[in-house]
């Protein structure tokens, strides 16, 4: 682990290794160590694969006395587990797979393995970017390794449900991306209306579950009319 001042008011830890549970658990120790002793002092915690930034209150305390905190932190000490659980709902349905044929031809799988692959385990959220609502999940399955498109499009559809190398993400806006699309997810993934605006935080663990298209365009139907209970996809 090394720490370096970042700016006049925050504090960069990082560690070794990229994308790793290790890694999750030793920046949720650090995150939760860092926000239980300073409480109110830390303005915010921004976690990365391998890093975090912890912003402070410079009248309330000092980087040499909060990087010497972090120093005598354990990162293997095992904290009490808060992360929530949730199942999102996504239609694989061909309109939907826009990168199905290559990643059948990159990962040399028939389609329907592959998406046996994506749904077979769970994903942490291990930072929020690139987009309000864009949540970074890993890790997906070694065989599912695909690389970024070469060209990216202009403009992915929000809800789009996609992977690139060990990562999945649902694209909570339109916006550009060259991550490969395999299906699509009709819950709204970030809305500024909302209490709370992104559906996912870091931390979260993640289990896609799979519909059909009728289910997908109900749920849509229900989204858009404003009487979704997005509660149902906390399971715990």
């Amino acid at each position: 682990m090394t720490i370096h001042s970042y700016g006049s008011n925050a504090v960069l830890i990082r560690l070794d290794g990229g994308i790793t549970d290790d890694n999750l658990s030793s920046i949720k120790n650090v995150s939760t160590q860092a926000q239980k002793t300073y409480a109110d002092r830390i303005l915010d915690v921004i976690p990365a694969y391998d890093s975090i930034v912890i912003r402070y209150n410079v009248e309330e305390v000092g980087y040499e006395e909060l990087s010497q905190f972090i120093s005598s932190i354990d990162l293997h000490e095992q904290t009490s587990n808060s992360s929530r659980e949730l199942s999102i709902p996504v239609c694989f349905h061909s309109s939907f797979a826009l990168d199905q044929d290559r990643v059948v031809e990159i990962c040399n799988k028939p389609i329907d393995e592959v998406r046996q692959l994506l749904l077979s385990r769970s994903y942490q959220v291990h930072m929020m970017g690139f987009l309000p609502g864009f949540a970074f999940m890993a890790s997906v399955d070694d065989a599912l390794d695909c690389p970024r498109l070469s060209s990216p499009r202009k403009s992915v559809p929000a809800g789009s449900v996609a992977i690139t190398g060990k990562q999945t993400a649902i694209y909570p806006v339109d916006s550009p991306g060259g991550w490969n699309i395999l299906g699509h997810c009709p819950v709204d993934m970030f809305n500024a209306n909302r209490q709370e605006p992104s559906l996912l935080k870091a931390y979260d663990r993640v289990t896609y579950k799979p519909i059909t298209l009728e289910e997908h365009r109900h749920i849509a139907d229900e989204v858009s009319s404003g009487h979704y209970d997005y509660n149902q996809h906390i399971i715990s």
